[in-house]
């Protein structure tokens, strides 16, 4: 019989780069202060900028909390700024740890002494779909605290099963991380978008020689405020405008409670952040968001759809081509330009960049629409405008219309109450069902 061993080996580890918190009380406007000279050195826009360094205020003492989000940076391409943007948080952080180099058994070990605080640049090679399925393990555990991560370790001559707590906040930069990361980790973080900037928007960019003092003045000002303030902020209760999405509130409860201890108006603009992604979807999972696209460009061009297959389009439903062409038509006009079916893999060629079919056929069968084969004319494997409308209610319309069985439901249950009479007058299979009236309808 083997024991458990819980790990608290952190109590006895000495904790890496610890600042020094300002010598005298500060007042509120240092938070304002270090949003200011981020903004003028990081092209952000002002809501990322005041996200960020709230997170940094939070990580100074997130076991307040029992959930601390991840902190994902993420662009389309090269030469955003990302890993710029990770070097000034990293100058105003506490103890900050550079984890993008880290074997899964140097960051299991860090993250097992529930101190430090993780920043991991070009994540999606350690934490993407196809990256080190431990360490993403140990990163998704570890936003909640008292959740352990279970391994074995060799004690003498036999593996003996380990508990480590791994609590620890995170910071993750790469290249399309939305698109490369588990769900599972997209959902307990917090996004932050970055784009090139044009050289009149950002006159001033960040030199480490210049402005790196700057910024490690106000990580040491910004502990003191922490430290300060501690108990008031560990005594809100986060005040949010109804919201729908559960984990977005998680997430967002310790930048409302250091917003709501700084001032009423910094409250009001995270509960309108907050609002705003819970509206608009921008955390929504990629296959309910094809969902919702697909069902918006059948909404607009059903009249004009034929009972027959053409260009593998028709009224019953959609080929797996025809439907990453629909997606990436109906997002060609967008204002903003993020055209993101088109630009599913910004890293690649541009000629390569489109979401595949085969991708697209993995997020729609996640949600419960799998490729069926369709009569219109002539059979081909495709997804059903029914099964497209089913999810689409379930998830975004409260009054979903009543269920209808398609016209290929009732052809099938017509051919086997068909071939049940035939059957049960050549031989004696009658009493497999007592009457034709229990085979449903």
């Amino acid at each position: 019989m083997t024991t458990e061993i819980v790990n608290d080996s952190h109590h006895a580890v000495e904790v890496e780069n610890e600042i020094e918190a300002w010598p005298e009380p500060v007042p509120s406007t240092c938070i304002d202060d270090a949003v200011k000279d981020l903004l003028t050195h990081v092209h952000l826009n002002e809501d990322y900028g005041w996200l960020e360094v709230l997170w940094l205020l939070h990580s100074m003492d997130y076991h307040i909390w029992n959930k601390t989000p991840r902190l994902v940076i993420t662009a389309p391409m090269k030469g955003c700024g990302k890993s710029t943007n990770l070097d000034v948080l990293v100058a105003m952080s506490d103890k900050a740890i550079d984890a993008g180099s880290c074997t899964p058994a140097a960051y299991v070990a860090y993250a097992s002494r529930e101190s430090q605080v993780f920043f991991i640049d070009e994540a999606d090679l350690s934490f993407g779909k196809g990256g080190n399925s431990e360490m993403t393990r140990c990163l998704n555990t570890g936003y909640e605290r008292g959740k352990p991560h279970r391994k074995t370790e060799p004690r003498g001559n036999q593996h003996v099963p380990v508990c480590k707590p791994v609590y620890s906040p995170a910071v993750l930069a790469g290249i399309a991380l939305e698109t490369k990361m588990e769900d599972a980790t997209l959902d307990r973080s917090i996004i932050i978008k970055m784009d090139m900037a044009k050289k009149y928007q950002l006159p001033d960019p960040y030199k480490p020689k210049r402005h790196e003092a700057k910024f490690r003045e106000h990580g040491r000002k910004l502990k003191r405020w922490m430290m300060d303030n501690r108990e008031a902020i560990a005594s809100q209760e986060p005040r949010f405008l109804p919201m729908d999405n559960f984990r977005l509130e998680d997430n967002f409860e310790p930048l409302l409670c250091i917003a709501q201890i700084h001032s009423e108006e910094l409250a009001d603009r995270f509960r309108r952040i907050a609002k705003e992604l819970d509206s608009n979807g921008s955390y929504e999972n990629l296959s309910l968001k094809a969902v919702a696209d697909l069902h918006q460009w059948y909404q607009l061009r059903r009249d004009s759809l034929k009972p027959e297959w053409s260009y593998n389009v028709c009224e019953k439903g959609v080929g797996p081509e025809a439907a990453v062409k629909a997606l990436i038509d109906l997002h060609s006009m967008d204002v903003d330009g993020e055209k993101p079916w088109e630009n599913f893999h910004p890293e690649r060629y541009e000629s390569a960049r489109h979401i595949q079919a085969r991708e697209l056929s993995k997020l729609l069968k996640d949600v419960g629409v799998p490729k069926v084969s369709i009569r219109a004319g002539h059979p081909i494997y495709a997804y059903r405008w029914e099964d497209i409308d089913r999810v689409y209610y379930q998830y975004f319309d409260e009054e979903q219309p009543e269920y209808v069985p398609g016209a290929d439901e009732l052809d099938k249950v017509h051919e086997f109450r068909n071939a049940y009479a035939q059957a049960s007058q050549r031989s004696s299979v009658v009493g497999v069902v007592s009457s034709l009236d229990e085979v449903p309808f």
